[in-house]
């Protein structure tokens, strides 16, 4: 079983902190009966001493978050009746000093499609003159990804290939596993705001992770596209990402 980081993880100089608070937080998850149906949460982790200390010298009103730990992320999905998902995603990062809630809905099946409107607003707890942001948007009958801006402004950001399905990237964390086996054409909506077009899923490696004495086996993936930067998942035998890694931050299922 490892005991040390895998290559994939972007973490500079604080590797033994890090790899504490990421097990920490999978034990957590996996000591539990929550099985993510329902509300699915995420420490965010910082990939870089400078994020770290940036956090903890700040001078505002940040939560102090412990350790290399910057932010947390909960998703919450409920079926409606006509056989969609609503999904209500709230995040919370201290280095960016702003917090992030969507809400959206998707098909309710193994892809997660996404359907409708959604919104997206955020807030900030900096000292500057940024105070926040809010705007909802659509992918419409041609494919074309709309935005809405609070002062009335429309604008579009994109298309949606032929034949590809559009999820975001916090579906993406249930479903990359079928998507995966499906070999299914996929754009993922980051953020609510950019299209990722051509995605690219390679299974990259397997790792198995020493969680208080019990093996956690891992399948990984390299996920790559159209101004994706390759971003890393780490998936359990359920199909759930239990890491995911990015440039800046890695986010690892908790409790």
């Amino acid at each position: 079983m490892q005991n040390t980081l895998h290559w994939s993880f972007n973490c500079i100089k604080l590797n033994q902190s890090f790899f504490n608070e990421l097990k920490s937080s999978l034990a957590k998850y996996y000591a539990s009966s929550n099985n993510c149906n329902e509300i699915c949460r995420y420490n965010i982790l910082a990939n870089n001493y400078w994020n770290w200390q940036f956090t903890t010298q700040r001078q505002n009103n940040t939560k102090g978050y412990p350790g290399t730990k910057v932010g947390e992320l909960s998703i919450t999905r409920k079926a409606i009746d006509n056989g969609t998902l609503s999904h209500r995603i709230y995040q919370d990062h201290s280095v960016a000093a702003e917090y992030k809630e969507y809400t959206l809905t998707s098909s309710n099946d193994k892809y997660q499609e996404l359907t409708g409107d959604w919104q997206m607003k955020t807030s900030s707890y900096d000292i500057d003159y940024y105070k926040g942001f809010t705007c909802c948007g659509r992918i419409s009958e041609k494919g074309i990804l709309e935005i809405d801006l609070a002062d009335g402004v429309t604008y579009t950001a994109g298309s949606v290939p032929d034949g590809s399905i559009i999820l975001t990237q916090w579906s993406f964390l249930d479903t990359i596993d079928e998507i995966y086996k499906d070999k299914r054409q996929v754009t993922i909506l980051w953020d609510t705001l950019t299209l990722k077009r051509n995605i690219e899923i390679n299974h990259f490696d397997d790792m198995v992770l020493d969680i208080e004495g019990k093996p956690l086996m891992l399948h990984g993936y390299a996920v790559s596209g159209e101004g994706l930067e390759t971003t890393y998942f780490w998936v359990d035998r359920n199909g759930k990402t239990a890491i995911m890694i990015t440039i800046f931050d890695t986010y690892v299922i908790t409790r």
